[in-house]
C-alpha cells in the first residue's frame, strides 16, 4: 500500500480523502466533547468515511470497493429521507432527530451524508472494484460492526438499526407493539443476512452493469 498524499495527480482523492477523514473527526470530537456521545463512533457513517479516506490515501483497493457497495444502499434511503425533511418537513422517520439540531450541526450532517454516496463511486471508478470488495465488506461492515454495535450501543440510540426499524423514534419502538423479534438477537442477524444479500446485489449491479465505467481489479 502506497501513500499517495503528495502525488500531484491525486490531488483531487488526496482533498477528498483528507476532507472525509477531517469531518468525521470533528463530528466525533464533537459529539463527545459536547453532547458525551461517545457511541458516535460506531456509526456506519462514520466507519465507512474513516475507512475510505484512508483507503484513497494509501491506495487500498479492496477497501475502496467495499465501502462502496456498501454505502450505495445502506445510505440511499437517508438521503431521500434528508431530502424530504429539509424541502417539505416530513421524511421516513429516520432523520428527524435533525429538528432537534443547530444549524450548523444539521447542514454538516445533510452534507456530510450527500457527498458520501457520490465520492465513494468516484473513488471506484479511479481505482477500480477489487474483486475482494464484497469479502471486505461482508467482514468490516456485516460480521464484526453489526454485532458490535449490538452488544456495546444502548438500545435506545439504535446505532445502524439493528435493534428495530430505522424509521422509528425510540418512543414509537418503546410503545408501539413490537414486531417479534425487534431488540432481539434473532433481529440482528436477519438484519446480517439482508445486508448479505443487498451488498452482494450491489457488486454485482457494479459488475454487470458499470463494468463499461469501472475496471475490475485483484
Amino acid at each position: 500500500m502506497k501513500l499517495i498524499l503528495f502525488n500531484k495527480d491525486n490531488l483531487i482523492l488526496n482533498f477528498l480523502a483528507l476532507f472525509l477523514i477531517s469531518i468525521v473527526l470533528y463530528k466525533i470530537w464533537f459529539n463527545i466533547s459536547v453532547y458525551d456521545y461517545y457511541y458516535v463512533i460506531f456509526w456506519f457513517c462514520n466507519i465507512s468515511a474513516l475507512l475510505l479516506g484512508i483507503s484513497i490515501l494509501l491506495k487500498f483497493k479492496p477497501i475502496i470497493g467495499a465501502v462502496s457497495i456498501s454505502v450505495v444502499p445502506a445510505q440511499f434511503l437517508w438521503v431521500i429521507d434528508f431530502i424530504l425533511f429539509y424541502f417539505f418537513g416530513f421524511g421516513f422517520g429516520r432523520t428527524s432527530d435533525l429538528a432537534d439540531y443547530s444549524m450548523f450541526e444539521f447542514y454538516l450532517s445533510v452534507l456530510f451524508h450527500l457527498i458520501l454516496i457520490p465520492i465513494s463511486i468516484y473513488t471506484v471508478y479511479k481505482f477500480g472494484l477489487s474483486r475482494k470488495s464484497y469479502l471486505y465488506s461482508v467482514i468490516i461492515f456485516i460480521t464484526l460492526l453489526l454485532p458490535l454495535t449490538y452488544f456495546i450501543t444502548p438500545e435506545s440510540y439504535n446505532i445502524n438499526c439493528v435493534f428495530y426499524q430505522c424509521d422509528l423514534s425510540y418512543e414509537d419502538y418503546f410503545y408501539s407493539d413490537k414486531n417479534l423479534y425487534e431488540g432481539t438477537i434473532i433481529y440482528l442477524i436477519l438484519n446480517m443476512f439482508f445486508w448479505y444479500f443487498i451488498a452482494l446485489l450491489a457488486y454485482f449491479v457494479y459488475f454487470f452493469y458499470f463494468k463499461k465505467f469501472i475496471k475490475f481489479v485483484d
